[in-house]
């Protein structure tokens, strides 16, 4: 069990730090023994900050840095906190992880790990997890990893130099989104709880992300949640200001132009 978050936005936007702040220790209930953030600008190398110790130690120990990243503009915010059911509890673990060409936060396990090694030419290490082995399987082509992949997968991969990010879920529990229409703020996250408590406390409105684009008339309260089903994925061309949703089973796993998914 690990907690999944993420702050989107096709534009540069600087997102609020007690938002920010008040999801990471939210999160602690879904991991503790590791705590991780990525911060993604468009054309630019994200930053990474991650420590094997829980959100409420993180922040405290990363006050600085936090503030420094939460002053400034980014497209994405990426949020981790790990429950170890595979590896050891080593910084290699922590997420989000990166593998030399992406970024991957996971959420699950991977029931077939020296499968998938094998396929892609990943050295196995007992020490690691299998969020790490996906990881590496992922460099060269995510999407054909996450889908060779069994167990329970929900995921985001982010890929700087194309400055794509891919949400994929191979489980019914999937990920859960809202979209802030007001400042154009797409939040996933794979617990309900987690965006709940989000909106809940801060009382944005939203509107649908694929549906009406209209604002809700009721208020806050009244909220389109959409989730991301079993085998279906969202694709987010930064470059571009597009996204796009597709089933990647019924699509070939390749409705995206990342060279990832050649």
């Amino acid at each position: 069990m690990c907690g999944i978050t993420a702050l989107i936005s096709l534009e540069p936007t600087k997102f609020e730090a007690r938002n920010v702040k008040s999801l990471l220790e939210k999160m602690q209930q879904y991991g503790d023994a590791s705590t991780g953030i990525t911060a993604y600008r468009l054309n630019e190398k994200p930053l990474l900050i991650k420590d094997i110790i829980n959100s409420t130690k993180f922040m405290k120990k990363y006050d600085k840095q936090l503030n420094e990243i939460l002053a400034q503009e980014w497209n994405a915010l990426i949020l981790h906190t790990r429950q170890p059911t595979q590896g050891k509890v080593i910084i290699e673990n922590a997420q989000p992880i990166e593998n030399g060409k992406g970024i991957l936060a996971h959420n699950g396990s991977v029931n077939n790990v020296e499968e998938i090694c094998k396929t892609f030419k990943v050295k196995e290490n007992e020490k690691y997890s299998d969020s790490w082995h996906l990881a590496q399987c992922m460099e060269r082509y995510p999407l054909k990893a996450f889908s060779k992949s069994t167990g329970t997968i929900r995921a985001l991969y982010l890929e700087p130099k194309t400055n794509e990010l891919l949400i994929m879920s191979n489980s019914t529990s999937g990920i859960d989104m809202i979209y802030d229409k007001s400042r154009k703020l797409f939040i996933c996250s794979n617990y309900k709880a987690i965006l709940e408590a989000y909106y809940k406390r801060f009382r944005y409105y939203f509107g649908g992300i694929f549906e009406d684009e209209s604002p809700i008339a009721n208020g806050w309260n009244e909220v389109l949640k959409e989730e991301l089903k079993s085998d279906e994925i969202i694709w987010i061309d930064f470059s571009n200001k597009a996204l796009a949703k597709f089933d990647y089973r019924s699509d070939g796993g390749y409705a995206c132009n990342t060279t990832g998914c050649d």
